[in-house]
């Protein structure tokens, strides 16, 4: 119904609209028309995006409840492995168990995807030629089929390297894409992916750009001690910059997931986000860069590439159960006996990939898992693409701890054209089990009861606070995963918007002016860790994540 009609006078709004517009025209006159229409519509006010200091409160507290949900989680699991491990059940009837992993333990046991080899080609990316794309539909789909026999889903995914094939940008942007998808998919945390770079994950074009880092390589192999000769070039900070220059691209992908290699690290550790297994300890991936030397000189027949003594650096601590991600097995390393021996006597788990071949092998302090392929090359004999799931929960405690794994090896069925239990390998059984001894370790005394503190950490859950935060409570409450799951975040915000940010917290430097990224972010947490404001700094990154990012 128009005004009209209502009864209401349109003759003042008319001659409103009118004199605007002869307004416009005057102020226009003689101008030429882009400038004219800037001048005729007034430039509006650009909104300030600083959030106001009640917002800021707000995802303070948002934060707070996440964290405190995830340690009553955490306390909840472990009180459902105790109430596992107990003789008898509440109803009093006593608990069958056969000393392994079985179904009736849901919940109590760690998951873990190990996937390997994606291969991820620029030329097949979002085209129709992308035979793969179906591969990764129904690993997809094969995985949503499996957790819904679990309560938690996946808890961690691991990469064997080759997430690219030619270590190109836009391979290792698909791939960040990808695991986006799978973790959701899985509802596996993103800031639970660790990864590993392959020989595909290198940029060659760089290498044999560079005759510095041609001579660098020839030294290295040709010495009488290469892991020695490795470690010197390491030492030296302008042989660690031309070593590490062909996996630029991959630590740009590598960084969002903490994973990357750098001068000063090499290696990665976990320790910032550790997996704790149902018995209250922690589960520790360490990440190891066997492509250091590699270029188009690798071959089957020799070794060629080098981990060194830098990267084994693996300490014994209690209530810590190593495990390590390495691309190639030791059977390809010029210090293969070295690695082997440290690894064999360190380390309960390893992971591996590169060989396109899956198997488990054990020895007496672990076991070695290789994943296979999940994109082996369709012109291979035996094409099959396969992936691995694991289980891990500790059995006992004290002086009389074991570490029990299940591994579900997973293979390509062609005549069903989806992923199925690969049960040919091994000792025919699926999935293969394990058991582990594990040095003894006494949990701290928890003070009150398990059920009165985690009834408290609910509670809290549930219950609003006012604007102020209390800091000393948000200090004990901090979650261990929170620096990767900042870092995840920092990286989805634009580049001159986190700059920005970090200036108006007052992180920034003089000299940061020439840090890489990846390390200027490891001294900003520090800073702000140190200077109590990393809880802030927390709420501004979230504050200012693009609401139309990927979802995590």
């Amino acid at each position: 119904m128009d005004l009209a009609s209502r009864g209401i006078s349109t003759s003042r709004h008319s001659s409103v609209r009118r004199s605007g517009a002869r307004e416009a025209r005057r102020r226009c006159a003689g101008r030429p028309v882009r400038e004219a229409r800037r001048v005729a519509r007034p430039e509006r006010a650009r909104p300030d995006r600083t959030p106001c200091p009640s917002k800021l409160g707000s995802l303070r507290r948002v934060a707070l409840r996440a964290r405190v949900a995830l340690r009553a989680r955490r306390a909840l699991r472990a009180r459902r492995a105790r109430e596992a491990r107990a003789p008898v059940r509440r109803d009093g009837l006593p608990r069958e168990r056969d000393g392994m992993l079985t179904t009736n333990m849901t919940g109590t046991a760690t998951t873990i995807l190990h996937l390997s080899d994606i291969h991820l080609r620029r030329s097949e990316i979002e085209s129709p030629e992308d035979l793969d794309a179906d591969i990764r539909n129904e690993l997809l789909r094969d995985l949503a089929s499996l957790t819904l026999t679990l309560e938690d889903g996946i808890h961690a995914v691991v990469v064997t390297g080759d997430v690219a094939f030619a270590g190109e940008p836009v391979e290792f942007d698909s791939a960040r894409s990808w695991l986006l998808r799978l973790c959701k998919a899985t509802g596996c945390p993103p800031e639970q992916v660790w990864i590993v770079p392959g020989n595909h994950d290198v940029d060659r074009g760089a290498i044999e750009r560079s005759s510095v880092l041609q001579a660098i390589h020839e030294d290295i192999r040709r010495a009488d001690r290469p892991a020695a000769a490795l470690h010197k070039h390491l030492c030296d900070p302008t042989g660690a910059e031309a070593l590490l220059t062909p996996l630029q691209a991959y630590n740009r992908f590598a960084e969002q997931f903490r994973s990357e290699s750098t001068p000063r690290a090499v290696a990665w550790t976990s320790s910032e986000s550790d997996l704790v297994l149902n018995d209250g300890s922690c589960l520790r991936v360490r990440g190891l860069n066997s492509t250091l030397v590699s270029s188009r000189r690798d071959s089957d027949t020799s070794h060629k590439l080098v981990i060194g003594p830098g990267q084994l650096t693996i300490p014994r601590q209690p209530g810590v159960t190593w495990m390590t991600l390495c691309h190639h097995p030791p059977r390809w390393l010029m210090d293969e006996h070295e690695v082997a021996d440290y690894l064999d006597s360190r380390v309960s788990v390893q992971f591996f990939g590169h060989e396109h071949r899956q198997r488990v092998q054990s020895y007496d302090a672990g076991i070695r898992v290789y994943a296979g392929a999940l994109h082996p090359s369709r012109g291979e004999s035996d094409w099959c693409p396969k992936y691995n799931i694991l289980r891990l929960a500790v059995e006992g405690e004290s002086t009389n701890r074991a570490l029990a794994v299940e591994v579900y090896e997973r293979e390509w069925k062609q005549s069903q054209t989806m992923f199925g239990p690969a049960v040919g390998g091994g000792d025919g059984q699926y999935p293969r089990k394990f058991r582990i001894t594990l040095p003894p370790w006494f949990p701290p005394s928890p003070g009150p009861s398990d059920r009165a503190v985690e009834e408290h950490i609910l509670e809290n859950v549930v219950v609003e606070t006012s604007d102020a935060v209390d800091t000393k409570r948000d200090e004990v409450l901090v979650d261990d995963n929170a620096p990767k799951q900042l870092v995840f975040q920092f990286f989805k915000v634009p580049y001159p918007t986190r700059m920005k940010l970090l200036l108006e917290l007052g992180l920034l430097r003089d000299e940061d002016a020439e840090t890489p990224e990846s390390e200027l972010l490891r001294r900003v947490v520090a800073r702000a860790r140190d200077g109590g404001s990393l809880n802030e700094l927390e709420a501004a990154v979230a504050g200012r994540v693009p609401k139309n990012s990927e979802a995590t």
